[in-house]
């Protein structure tokens, strides 16, 4: 079967082709497990492929070597074709071999780098739940301190009212006060007043006093005049009468009145000198 009239199918469609290093072991052994993209060919091509190759090999085996027939030209030539083939898809395969090893010493840096990371995902996991614990210890500090904070400022509230309160009865005690003493300036100028008032008063019984006492020194010094004078009639009169006069009789202002010697001056002497004494009676009552 000439290799052209080989049903080749893309890879897509089939997946991964499998081959060995070897052509008569393409698909055998460890290489099995290795899967890699042959454009245009597939796993079952390349079981063809060695599949003819080895039945032209034993069909040439069997034919001998001298003969020219067409059918062993045409065998050798298939031969030929098949295995050119052949070595091609090994050179492909040994490229795709050592693009293979690239690739798994590539998933090897790729698994230590990934093992790295995991490593770092697990620390940066850890520090995460650290900053989480932290970012729940850091939101109840802050609800302790909002309490806290709002504590303080409801006693603030309430110091302050109190303060206003205590501010506002002193305000209206320093008004009451302010009151009394404004009565008590009141009362301090009515008693001032009347103080000048008695004092003035005062004043004016002193000088009552003193008029008094120069009017009972007028008063006595006419008296003695009086009684010397109603001594010398009482006298005349005697030794006109031949009487003597009564022992223990009076010479005062009444018996003065009596007989009528008294002038009228010395009346108004009198009177002014009692108007004086009652005076200092109510002045000193008062």
């Amino acid at each position: 079967m000439p290799f052209s009239a080989i049903d080749i199918q893309p890879a897509s469609e089939y997946g991964h082709s499998m081959v060995s290093q070897d052509s008569n072991a393409m698909l055998s052994g460890k290489n099995q497990r290795i899967m890699f993209n042959i454009p245009g060919l597939r796993a079952a091509d390349v079981q063809a492929l060695v599949d003819r190759v080895k039945t032209l090999e034993a069909e040439l085996a069997r034919r001998p070597a001298s003969s020219d027939d067409t059918d062993v030209v045409a065998l050798q030539a298939e031969l030929a074709q098949t295995s050119q083939e052949l070595d091609r898809l090994r050179i492909d395969y040994d490229a795709l071999v050592t693009d293979l090893q690239n690739i798994e010493f590539e998933l090897d840096a790729s698994a230590a780098s990934v093992e790295t990371l995991t490593v770092q995902l697990d620390k940066t996991e850890q520090e995460l739940a650290d900053v989480k614990g932290e970012l729940v210890n850091s939101q109840h500090a802050g609800e302790a301190l909002r309490e806290r904070v709002e504590k303080l400022e409801r006693g603030r509230r309430e110091d302050v009212s109190r303060r206003s309160k205590e501010y506002m009865s002193r305000v209206s005690d320093t008004k009451s006060l302010r009151e009394e003493l404004d009565e008590a300036h009141e009362s301090l100028a009515s008693v001032r007043a009347d103080w000048r008032s008695r004092r003035r008063r005062t004043e004016d019984v002193s000088a009552l006093q003193v008029e008094r006492d120069a009017t009972r020194a007028q008063l006595l010094d006419r008296e003695g005049e009086v009684a010397a004078m109603v001594g010398v009639i009482l006298d005349l009169k005697a030794q006109i009468s031949g009487e003597r006069p009564a022992p223990g009789r009076s010479t005062s202002k009444m018996y003065l009145r009596d007989l009528s010697i008294v002038s009228e001056e010395d009346e108004t002497s009198l009177w002014k000198v009692s108007a004086l004494e009652r005076d200092v009676s109510d002045l000193r009552v008062s």
